[in-house]
């Protein structure tokens, strides 16, 4: 590790000092042995919350504004070891979702992942999009959420990576539309007119109300 987990490095990602010590309370390394990478040892498993759908761990990163900031463990562990990932996904060697040893891990873009798992045979014959994919975190709405804050302006990707509980890489990639590909511009502007919709709806109930 070329540098120190000081309080203003855990800040600069929205780790709180606390974080390396809680975080590491919540690790078992004796794991198993990946069968097919035994050269790497054993897998440090991530015993706090995992994501029922896909298996991945996440953790508490610090309370702020009244807010809870999470973060994915494997995520955090690259953080704590080799510094900012810089927008790239963290992904596994050992194919073991829940592990966060460092090790294991390794940098790469939506295209790597995507390679890496045509290379393991990992991805189904009928591939899903979106909210069906085995891995997705968001659903469509969500996804089309962000996308239309983003565009009108006032928020960061940060700030909204925090809100939805996934990693900047993974904002970045929607907003820039590397991901999500299936949801056009056309569904944004139909879930813009649908809410519209939806609003003026209310008001008019309220209206309602209040005439009587």
């Amino acid at each position: 590790m070329s540098f120190e987990l000081t309080p203003e490095y855990l800040a600069s990602q929205g780790l709180s000092q606390t974080f390396p010590v809680r975080f590491w309370a919540k690790v078992n390394k004796n794991g198993p042995v990946p069968a097919h990478r035994p050269e790497l040892g054993s897998c440090w498993i991530w015993t706090g919350f995992q994501f029922k759908n896909n298996g991945y761990g996440q953790a508490f990163a610090r309370w702020k504004n009244g807010k809870t900031h999470l973060i994915l463990a494997h995520v955090a562990s690259w953080i704590l070891h080799f510094g900012d990932p810089d927008e790239l996904c963290v992904l596994h060697h050992c194919d073991n979702r829940p592990c966060v040893n460092p090790i294991h891990l390794w940098r790469g873009t939506y295209q790597d992942n995507s390679d890496d798992m045509d290379a393991k045979g990992r991805r189904s014959q009928i591939r899903a999009n979106g909210q069906n994919h085995g891995m997705a975190i968001l659903t469509e709405n969500q996804v089309l959420e962000i996308r239309k804050r983003y565009a009108v302006g006032h928020v960061e990707q940060t700030q909204l990576a925090n809100e939805f509980h996934v990693s900047i890489a993974c904002i970045h990639s929607i907003v820039r539309r590397k991901s999500w590909k299936h949801l056009s511009t056309l569904s944004c502007g139909k879930m813009v007119q649908s809410e519209m919709e939806l609003r003026a709806n209310e008001n008019l109930a309220i209206d309602s109300i209040l005439s009587r």
